[in-house]
């Protein structure tokens, strides 16, 4: 007679098979091709098809998950048996699986699973549980849009670049770029639920990589962005010969080319970020001049006539402006355009042009006091125009001749933001005042809300710098209203870490921008491609705007060699 097995044996055996069987029907991932796309771009109709094999492959995945689910709960009942059979003390089972799951909770099913076996085999019975596979929920649709969308405007966005640089924009298929940066401004355009953490869009990511929708993952640091390439079973994407477009002038590629791409600015950055943020919204009666919404488009118009202004000055003088100059410049000239005549000034004061203007933003005062074209005077012209905006709706229920605000400008240009010897203040230091003086209207604002059966002083006596007592009712009293609120909320070290964070932002800033001019330089001088220049722009942490300045940079020296 055979001798029958002890019982904890034959379970083995099962466990062991069973782990086996396991391993081998484990998933592999498909990788994408090398394929070369000449013009690669994702169309409305490519991202609708996306989203469709997205759904697909989801539910082909959810359904696969149920067979993979009954073998793990097989080997966990093995495991029970197991420790039955051994009489293991199910507390002490109960609290190593608790600590094991706790120390490897970062790793995905599978590789947690693998290390189950592995860890399980070490041991005479084993005591580790493996997890159960869990299905792409419904809500990762959302995400997994806002993540193709994202790679749509980068792939646009490398076209435009690649094009401008060297005229051509063939290229394998790149991996997507994702950082929290880009989560941020998805959350700000709603392209993503609103009340979305980064840690759930992370989670969601590590269910599309462990699902296999993401593939290839490349993590650099924790200070760069990740990479990923969308499965190809997924992706739809539309490759475009622009020279052959150019020939049959096909009006509908064509569009496509040249459609402004979709913006990600860094938000570790602020500077040279407010092209489109000048908005001052006075009467309509005012707008063409106290009012000015620099966009793109008109940026655009403003550098071409700032270009031909050069022309006709110094030909050629336009194009050999070095890039940051230029940018500069796109500012300045809005901002010059806002600065009015004084007398012309008076009168739209004392007419209530500005009872509804908002007031220029300290950002984008910032970027011009640092890096704009405005001279001293012009600079402290806008300011001073910016501040008596603000409060001329103090006299909107009074009535007195113009030359009364005539008389306050001469007063204010003799005192405001001037040395006691008469010199004007640099930009900066103009720029410093700004809180002092954004406070003192406020509370000027707030004091006559309250008061309104004081009857205010017209303008040129209001403006006397010789008013300097409460019961004068003067502009200079306010004064005292901001040396006793500096005391109170001992603001000076605020004032002294904000100027040392801003010089810090600002090196930061051009250091980056000269990293970038030594890259260009490598490419044209044939030591790194243009593939690598992006990459190393994209995992740099290099703001949108600078990788812009890409193509004028490398023209700029393209013409100095």
């Amino acid at each position: 007679m055979i001798p029958q097995q002890p019982i904890h044996n034959s379970i083995l055996n099962m466990f062991q098979n069973a782990s086996n069987q396991m391993q081998a029907e484990k998933p592999k991932a498909t990788k994408p091709g090398k394929k070369i796309f000449k013009y690669p771009f994702i169309s409305s109709q490519d991202f609708k098809k996306s989203m469709d094999n997205y759904e697909n492959f989801v539910q082909n995945y959810n359904n696969s998950l149920q067979d993979r689910n009954q073998d793990v709960k097989d080997y966990n009942k093995l495991v029970d048996a197991m420790m039955d059979a051994k009489k293991v003390d199910k507390k002490h089972a109960k609290f190593a699986n608790k600590l094991f799951s706790k120390q490897n909770n970062p790793l995905f099913v599978v590789d947690y699973n693998d290390f189950v076996e592995y860890e399980n085999k070490k041991h005479a019975c084993p005591v580790y549980k493996k997890r159960e596979y869990q299905t792409v929920k419904w809500q990762s649709k959302l995400f997994f849009k806002a993540i193709l969308g994202f790679y749509s405007a980068q792939i646009k966005r490398n076209n435009t670049l690649r094009l401008q640089a060297t005229g051509k924009a063939a290229r394998p298929l790149e991996m997507v770029v994702l950082d929290s940066n880009r989560l941020a401004n998805a959350q700000k355009e709603s392209l993503i639920l609103n009340d979305a953490h980064k840690k759930t869009f992370q989670r969601h990511i590590k269910r599309f990589r462990e699902a296999g929708i993401l593939t290839d993952y490349v993590f650099v640091n924790a200070n760069k962005p990740v990479y990923y390439f969308i499965n190809s079973e997924i992706l739809a994407i539309s490759d475009h010969n622009p020279e052959k477009s150019s020939k049959t002038q096909n009006a509908e590629n064509q569009l496509f080319i040249s459609e402004p791409r979709t913006k990600c600015a860094d938000n570790n950055h602020t500077t040279r970020t407010f092209l489109n943020e000048i908005k001052m919204k006075a009467d309509t009666s005012a707008s063409k001049r106290s009012s000015l919404s620099l966009t793109s488009f008109n940026l655009k118009v403003q550098e071409h006539q700032q270009n031909n202004n050069l022309e006709k000055d110094s030909p050629g003088a336009a194009e050999n402006l070095k890039p940051h100059i230029r940018h500069a410049q796109q500012v300045s000239v809005g901002l010059k355009e806002i600065i009015l005549d004084p007398l012309q000034f008076a009168r739209m004061l004392h007419t209530q042009r500005f009872t509804h203007y908002e007031p220029l933003t300290k950002d984008l005062l910032y970027h011009e006091a640092h890096y704009g074209l405005l001279n001293k005077n012009e600079f402290r012209q806008l300011i001073i125009q910016d501040v008596l905006k603000r409060l001329s709706k103090l006299w909107q229920k009074s009535d007195f001749h113009i030359g009364s605000w005539v008389n306050a400008l001469k007063i204010i240009d003799a005192n405001w933001f001037v040395t006691f010897n008469g010199l004007e203040f640099d930009k900066t230091t103009v720029l410093q005042r700004l809180d002092e003086y954004d406070f003192r209207i406020k509370q000027t604002i707030l004091w006559f809300n309250r008061n309104k059966n004081f009857n205010i002083l017209y303008p040129s006596e209001y403006f006397n710098t010789n008013r300097k007592n409460s019961y004068e009712g003067g502009w200079m009293f306010t004064q005292q209203w901001w040396t006793s609120h500096l005391a109170k909320n001992n603001i000076a070290p605020q004032e002294k870490k904000k100027a040392t964070s801003e010089a810090k932002r600002r090196t930061v800033y051009q250091n980056k921008v000269k990293r970038m001019r030594t890259k260009v330089r490598q490419v044209l001088a044939n030591k790194i491609t243009l593939a690598d220049l992006f990459n190393y722009l994209d995992t740099s942490g290099f703001p949108e705007e600078i990788i812009n300045m890409v193509p004028e940079t490398i023209a700029y020296y393209e013409k100095l060699n």
